[in-house]
């Protein structure tokens, strides 16, 4: 995981970043109180109708079973010009109770899309559960896959397009991952066979 402020390397469970000193505690003070966050879906910016939110959930929920060990979340914000949108995403991805407390740490596999309405930017954070196999590379690849539907306003869109590169990248690093462990193809080919249907790996 990377410093919202600074972007070098911060360490599981630092106090703060050994590099610039940011600490969630000075960007409690700025941003305020945090938002009561649902799981799935937070339109705090209130663009969606009620249609695109139910599309959306819909979405959302595919995700999570085609990919049950990971949880996914969305938040759309309409944030003041010249705040620091990083840090934003990574106060709500450690303050928004977004996962259980249990899945703290490594046990965290949350999958976070942040869009902002007023500067048309996007953010995809993971948890540090999921930082040995999905890349930076990856993870920027899925928040800009959301520019080009979130430049027209079209939110339903911006949020489906991220969540499509996602899969896919997804399931390549499950094909490959078999691999790396040193399974072979006819042990990965039977897991596949007697797997559910949107079990990806």
């Amino acid at each position: 995981m990377l410093c919202p402020v600074c972007q070098q390397a911060l360490i599981e469970q630092a106090p703060a970043c050994p590099h610039c000193q940011f600490h969630l505690s000075q960007a409690d003070r700025f941003f305020g109180t945090v938002p009561v966050l649902d799981p799935l879906l937070n339109d705090l910016a209130q663009v969606l109708t009620a249609r695109d939110e139910r599309s959306i959930i819909s979405v959302l929920e595919a995700k999570e079973r085609r990919f049950p060990q990971m949880r996914f979340a969305v938040v759309i914000t309409a944030l003041p010009a010249g705040t620091l949108f990083p840090a934003y995403v990574f106060w709500l991805f450690n303050r928004g109770n977004l996962s259980p407390q249990m899945e703290s740490g490594g046990m965290c596999r949350l999958v976070l899309l942040v869009l902002d309405v007023t500067s048309k930017k996007a953010v995809c954070m993971i948890g540090y559960g999921l930082e040995p196999f999905i890349s930076r590379e990856v993870v920027q690849a899925i928040a800009e896959a959301s520019l080009p539907a979130l430049q027209k306003s079209d939110y339903p869109t911006a949020i489906k397009d991220a969540l499509d590169v996602a899969e896919a990248a997804f399931v390549k690093i499950s094909t490959a991952l078999p691999r790396a462990y040193g399974l072979n193809e006819s042990e990965t080919d039977e897991a596949a066979e007697n797997a559910p249907e949107e079990f990806a790996y």
